[in-house]
């Protein structure tokens, strides 16, 4: 794999050096004859010095096309090796058993996981048996090791992915019998990495809601400890970001992307490790932000890090797919402290 990765590697490289060695030359050459020819005039006293060295100024803008053309041509080909991705995922039929035609209840959802099972390729990972109950307005945290199951509960909840028995229901409804969208449309999904698109902050945070306020952008702002670092940026708002938010720290995108969620006004809040690589100040920072997103909804929280589960009320503990138990958050911070659990 090493040795075709190599091969491919270099076979983009060659074409990219001998294109830009090519254009290149003809680019000096060309400027180097236009240099030869006014020199020889300049000499011969044909031209006058400011007209000679007007042309030798432009001569370089006059051959940047040629090498620019080299970059549009390799653009080009990025653009369509990404096509050929989009257009395969366009192709794809649609997921069965997402028909559901009903609006979800307006307020905090109670959710209820009913002996939920969902396997990966036939026996590799997933869940199996899965009895969880979610209350309204309530932040509860999944916990256990790589592989347990977390992040296969979080894609049936938020609908990527239904059950192969068992059901979901959400204040009493099956999942199966909601509209997708509308269910969708209630829910925020902050992932370990949140992305960031190449845009201003702005238009960054108000991704999932368009419509909102300068007033409700500061708001969400201030309730996930982002205002600080904002202000401190050259033009606030509307800062550009490079892709993937090029220009902040881990911390700074975390705590954006959950003033994003915030903004969302969602009833269900879904957080992947909000706080995995944080130092200390900002792990607090995003754990009482945490706290402010379930004053408006119910809060499913994916952690290992103590600070976070100091947040939550409940911790389900996951291994190999199978809920282990429920308990009190101080509760299970205590028995993870105890020696002989360590």
């Amino acid at each position: 794999m090493s040795a075709s990765y190599r091969e491919a590697t270099m076979a983009v490289l060659r074409v990219a050096f001998l294109s830009a060695l090519t254009l290149e030359f003809f680019s000096t050459m060309g400027m180097a004859i236009v240099a030869v020819t006014i020199g020889f005039r300049l000499l011969a006293g044909a031209l006058p010095l400011v007209d000679g060295l007007f042309v030798l100024f432009l001569a370089p803008e006059f051959y940047l096309p040629l090498r620019n053309l080299g970059l549009s041509h390799h653009a080009r080909m990025q653009s369509l090796a990404a096509a050929e991705r989009i257009f395969h995922l366009m192709s794809l039929p649609e997921p069965t058993g997402f028909e559901g035609t009903l609006a979800p209840q307006p307020g905090a959802p109670a959710i209820r996981f009913d002996a939920v099972t969902f396997r990966y390729g036939g026996e590799r990972g997933g869940v199996t048996d899965l009895n969880l109950e979610l209350a309204a307005g309530s932040i509860t945290a999944l916990a256990g090791e790589s592989g347990a199951g977390k992040t296969t509960v979080a894609r049936l909840l938020v609908g990527l992915s239904r059950p192969e028995s068992g059901r979901i229901t959400v204040n009493g409804i099956d999942l199966a019998d909601l509209s997708p969208a509308e269910w969708r449309a209630s829910i925020a999904w902050v992932p370990q990495k949140p992305f960031f698109f190449k845009g201003t902050l702005r238009e960054n945070l108000v991704l999932g809601s368009p419509e909102a306020t300068d007033g409700r952008i500061a708001s969400a702002l201030t309730d996930a400890g982002a205002t600080e670092f904002v202000d401190r940026l050259p033009l606030g708002l509307d800062t550009q970001l490079g892709d993937r938010g090029a220009g902040l720290s881990g911390g700074e995108q975390r705590r954006l992307a959950l003033a994003r969620a915030l903004l969302r006004q969602a009833t269900l809040v879904v957080l992947d490790e909000p706080t995995a690589g944080l130092d200390a100040a900002n792990e607090q920072l995003v754990g009482n932000a945490v706290r402010r997103l379930a004053e408006r909804g119910t809060v499913l929280v994916i952690s290992h890090r103590e600070e976070t589960l100091r947040q939550v009320e409940r911790v389900a503990v996951m291994a190999d797919g199978r809920l282990q138990g429920v308990m009190a958050a101080a509760e299970f911070l205590n028995r993870s402290s105890a020696p002989e659990t360590v």
